[in-house]
């Protein structure tokens, strides 16, 4: 594995600095000496993969794994016939003995990711859903999800960083922006000079100005950077803000670029995914303690980026269907997908190393075990989905590190689907669901 010490990125950054001192301050050089870093380590993750090193799941556990798997989602079931006709505290009852058996016949969620997991982590998340209401009642549940993918990546740095895991107004403000911001984007029906428009309109939002907004979207994503200013005010957290107004930049850039020629160049394109990927994670950091660490700066941006990659990698389908050009769908391309795997799994064990080296947390080992296995869970998953890429051999060696039977795996999501389905049927929502069996 390559690893770059603190005192090795300081010297990339000195580098940059003496280079680019007359055009760009100094957020824009680390920015750029972070973007350099992980796209070396990316350079440098070895097109090979030791699965040796992993540990050998066998056809016996995984028969195991997909019973019990099974057995919980029955158990979900069951108590979703209760709602309603039993009592809450025998509701509480069946839910925690059927998670605790799942969790003790499979090995899965029993990592204790923080002093208090994973009560600390379902509070927060209640009390998120719970915000997000209060602030829109007409947001929706897919809206919802969107913005907890942020909020859970929050609360795992919060453990990384040992803090305790919460939800602020900062929080709030900035989890929301992006479905409110990206589906607006990603709106067909509306102009490229609205879309500009609104770009721009957050844009000097973010710079302290005091736009007026012109429809009820704009006067809710004001209202959600409003939240984040009475936290961190602009004009004493510069690098918070600068990382919002590159993410706005970044939104309105990759829609406006998608009807030009896409880059096919392996450095270009791990490029965007470190600038769109690591910002967004960085900006993460500052949302949590205003002002973080050299050590703490690098670990939030190359686990952005590293989450970033894992988007990509399963939505290799869907972005190569839709002309989105990504490490991913190049590797798909020119018939590299294999190496372009095992780059990821690489690149993922380095991710947990540099976690390992510089968290400050008590519970860092068991943040780097549970990252590096549901990291690798989700590579799994999506290696199986899309065998079509691979050859017979390589998925025959690599079946055996799978944590459900391969068969399993192909029926697991309409098996999550029924369960989602008799969520509807009895008309509960998350928030009211968590209430019951918390």
């Amino acid at each position: 594995m390559c690893f770059i010490s603190i005192s090795e990125f300081y010297n990339i950054y000195y580098d940059f600095k003496n280079k680019l001192a007359c055009e760009q301050d100094s957020f824009h050089i680390i920015c750029k000496t972070l973007s350099y870093f992980c796209g070396y380590l990316w350079e440098k993750s070895e097109t090979t993969y030791n699965f040796n090193k992993n540990y050998v799941i066998g056809y016996k556990v995984q028969k195991n794994n997909n019973k019990s798997t099974d057995k919980l989602l029955k158990s979900i079931l069951h108590v979703c016939d209760m709602i309603g006709k039993a009592d809450q505290d025998i509701i509480k009852k069946q839910i925690n003995i059927a998670a605790i058996e799942f969790s003790s016949d499979t090995g899965f969620f029993s990592e204790k990711l923080s002093k208090q997991y994973p009560s600390d982590f379902i509070c927060s998340t209640k009390t998120f859903i719970q915000q997000c209401l209060s602030f829109d009642k007409a947001i929706s549940g897919t809206e919802i999800v969107q913005a907890l993918r942020n909020v859970w990546t929050i609360n795992l740095l919060q453990s990384i960083f040992e803090e305790n895991v919460y939800v602020s107004d900062a929080i709030l403000g900035y989890s929301l922006l992006y479905p409110y911001t990206d589906n607006m984007l990603d709106n067909d029906d509306i102009s490229m000079s609205d879309k500009l428009s609104f770009a721009n309109r957050i844009a000097y939002k973010l710079s302290g100005k005091m736009p007026i907004s012109i429809d009820e979207l704009e006067t809710k994503v004001f209202k959600l950077i409003d939240f984040i200013e009475r936290q961190y005010s602009i004009s004493e957290n510069d690098f918070l803000y600068k990382c919002l107004q590159a993410i706005n930049k970044y939104q309105f850039n990759s829609i406006s670029l998608d009807k030009r020629k896409k880059t096919s160049k392996a450095a270009e394109l791990i490029a965007i995914t470190c600038e769109k990927g690591g910002m967004s994670v960085l900006t993460d950091g500052f949302i949590i303690n205003g002002a973080i660490s050299a050590e703490l700066f690098l670990l939030c941006y190359i686990t952005g980026v590293l989450l970033q990659l894992m988007d990509d990698f399963q939505d290799v389908v869907a972005d190569k269907d839709n002309c989105h050009n990504t490490v991913f769908t190049e590797a798909v391309n020119t018939a590299n997908m294999e190496a372009a795997t095992n780059k990821l799994l690489n690149f993922t064990d380095a991710v947990v190393e540099y976690i390992l080296v510089y968290s400050k947390s008590t519970f860092k080992h068991e943040i780097a075990k549970a990252l590096l296995h549901y990291s690798k869970i989700l590579i799994y998953f999506s290696i199986n989905r899309n065998r079509k890429f691979y050859s017979r051999e390589y998925i025959n060696n690599i079946k055996k590190y799978y944590p459900y039977t391969p068969s399993y795996m192909d029926k697991f999501n309409k098996k999550l689907k029924k369960v989602m389905i008799k969520f509807k049927d009895i008309n509960i929502g998350f928030s009211e669901l968590l209430d019951i069996i918390t």
